[in-house]
């Protein structure tokens, strides 16, 4: 009895503390996976971080494509270039008419006669009053002031053929397609002779320098993580080893989600990671691991029932 009545004091002791330490404060405890080194979180997505599909702007015959399927290319280069006979001749017209100043160089000449009689006028009855009468005189100044008018609008003109030519330019430049950025040609889909209508693909890019892993962080790591901490990625391959899975990848925080989402009561968090030597890959699965410093840590206390 005395033996029995023992064990039953231990066990009550024993719920009594269990109960004290559920209702006391502490720090989030490792889970999913956590370390007290990383917050880790399983099953990320690898995407691309930077990709665009190339179109023209322009409706045409495909005069030339400049690139094939897995050419590296640098910012601004020429991709394909659409057949462009009319937009050339419009550029050119527009560059002899923003090249004519004739009509301001006419329009100088005759301002300087005009004010030159004006002056003579005025002159000649300060010499001897009433040699020109007061309607001439009026007449001389009205045409000395239309001929200034008439500078101001063949500036005006020269002006608006600048602009025009600007335009014809901008025109013809929709028919050249250029890479936005530096990257990978990863699929060509159109070839030469093609006709292509306006904002219809003709090749897709990628930058492969960087990419985009994605996860989600549990809820009590959410205020941890800040745009710009430094990750670690490993890429995990069920079934087979491979090289690539030793490899750490490093990247910093881009984006941390404000909402959380309503099922899994998780935060959407995604890193830019470099891929220099270009062994990760879009739609791998991997594994992040984001630094837990001793300012990142929260404590986080059970709410009492």
């Amino acid at each position: 009895m005395g033996t029995l009545k023992h064990l039953q004091i231990v066990c009550v002791t024993v719920c009594v503390c269990l109960l004290f330490a559920s209702d006391c404060g502490g720090q989030v405890s490792p889970s999913d996976g956590q370390t007290d080194e990383f917050i880790v979180l399983q099953e990320c997505r690898v995407t691309l971080f930077q990709s665009a599909v190339l179109a023209s702007t322009r409706s045409g015959i495909i005069d030339r494509i400049d690139v094939l399927d897995g050419d590296v290319v640098p910012a601004g280069l020429q991709i394909a270039q659409i057949r462009a006979d009319l937009a050339g001749a419009e550029v050119a017209t527009a560059h002899l008419k923003a090249r004519n100043d004739i009509d301001l160089r006419y329009a100088v000449k005759l301002s300087e006669l005009a004010q030159l009689e004006y002056s003579r006028a005025l002159a000649l009855n300060k010499e001897i009053p009433g040699a020109q009468s007061e309607l001439t005189v009026k007449n001389l100044k009205i045409a000395a002031e239309r001929a200034l008018l008439q500078i101001e609008l063949a500036s005006h003109g020269l002006e608006v053929s600048k602009l025009e030519l600007e335009t014809a330019r901008i025109s013809l430049a929709g028919y050249s397609v250029k890479a936005p950025f530096e990257g990978v040609i990863l699929r060509v889909q159109k070839s030469v002779g093609e006709s292509v209508q306006e904002g219809e693909p003709i090749a897709d890019l990628a930058n492969l320098n960087e990419l985009k892993v994605e996860g989600f962080l549990p809820l009590e790591a959410a205020w941890m993580v800040r745009r710009g901490y430094p990750v670690e990625v490993q890429v995990e391959i069920p079934g087979i080893e491979l090289e690539v899975e030793k490899v750490r990848f490093t990247g910093e925080v881009v984006f941390v989600d404000s909402e959380v989402q309503e099922v899994s009561q998780k935060v959407r968090v995604w890193a830019r990671v470099a891929n220099s030597r270009g062994l990760l890959k879009s739609g791998l699965i991997a594994t992040m691991r984001i630094p837990r410093g001793e300012h990142q840590k929260v404590a986080v206390k059970s709410k009492r029932k």
